[in-house]
Formats: structure tokens, sequence, C-alpha cells
């Protein structure tokens, strides 16, 4: 079951990243620890781990990647991340992609999870990206279903560090702002503050 959206998500953040000036490494994000060159080298990291799972070529021993750091943001970042969101996006075409189990971010599970996974992490890092940078961001209905079935998957209580405790959002809240909301993000969030 190929999954359009990582195709999706990775065209759109790929268009962020070239609109990424050298002035806005410092910007803060919604991710609370992470200001934007923290944020891109995170990115870098998924896009890798994600793209070995797709081609099944990960390092078994491999353990999940250190949190982003902007410490550790690689001089070639702009054509690194856009040669990255292509091979990403290559990783995940082929039908067996979807095929067995792999191993990403140190875990073990069914290939189709981790493109699961993929897709949260593009759209919400694209969200992130896309406030901090006072941009305008949309998602797919596609994209937005598949989150929905990601967090739908996980109670309060298994939800990690990764997020923060789901939202309250009104009941006319734009899918992407429900999304986001259950993540523990703040929809109302921006640069301005």
């Amino acid at each position: 079951m190929r999954r359009p959206e990582i195709e999706t998500a990775a065209g759109r953040m790929a268009g962020l990243v070239r609109d990424v000036d050298d002035a806005d490494l410092e910007r803060a994000t919604p991710c609370t620890d992470y200001c934007v060159a923290a944020l891109l080298d995170h990115i870098d990291g998924f896009v890798g781990a994600f793209t070995a799972a797709g081609t099944k070529t990960q390092d078994p021993s491999e353990g999940p990647p250190p949190p982003g750091s902007a410490d550790h943001l690689r001089d070639d970042w702009r054509t690194g991340l856009a040669d990255g969101f292509a091979a990403l996006v290559a990783a995940w075409q082929p039908d067996d992609a979807y095929t067995g189990t792999v191993r990403a971010g140190g875990f073990e599970m069914p290939a189709e999870s981790v493109a699961v996974v993929a897709i949260e992490e593009l759209v919400l890092h694209g969200w992130d990206l896309a406030r901090a940078l006072d941009r305008p961001y949309e998602s797919t209905p596609a994209e937005l279903a598949v989150i929905d079935d990601f967090f739908g998957r996980f109670g309060p209580d298994q939800r990690g560090s990764a997020y923060g405790p789901e939202r309250s959002v009104g009941a006319g809240a734009a899918p992407l702002d429900r999304a986001v909301a259950r993540s523990g993000r703040d929809p109302a969030w921006s640069a301005a503050g």
C-alpha cells in the first residue's frame, strides 16, 4: 500500500526549507526546545532514518537519533535536506517498502507503521517550521487522516516525551488545528508571541 502522503508532505516541507534564510536559524519554533536550526537538524535526522527504513538499509544496532541541535546542523543543510526529501520519497515508492518489519528511531515495527510515523513527522514539523517562519501552511485531508489514525493508536499514558498532553480545541476547529492540538501543540502559536 503506497502512501502518496509521504510525497505531498515531503514536497511541502522541501518548499519551506528553501524559504529559510540564515537570519531565520535562531527563530523560536512551536517545539519549545528547538530553534529553527535545531529543528532542521532534527528533520535531517528523521529523514535519513525513514529513508533507510523504506529502503531496508537501516543499521539494526542503531538506537534513536539524538535530539536536534543547532550546533550539529550540517553546513550543507540546504542541499542535504533537498536531496534527503527526494531520497525519502523514492524510498517509499515501491510496494515492498511497506512489507515486513523494520527498525526506525530505535524501535522495531511494521514497515507500514513506520510510513505512518514519517507522515506524522513531516506534517507536524512542517507546521512547526511554517509557524516559525510566519508562513501559511496547509495539509491534505489524506495526511490529516493519517495523523488522526496515528494519535488514535495511543492512550494518554502512551504518548511518551515526544508529545505534550492533547489540547482541547473548539468543535468548529479546522482539521489541521485539531491535528496540531492532538500532538500537544498550541494551534494559535505564532512567531510574534
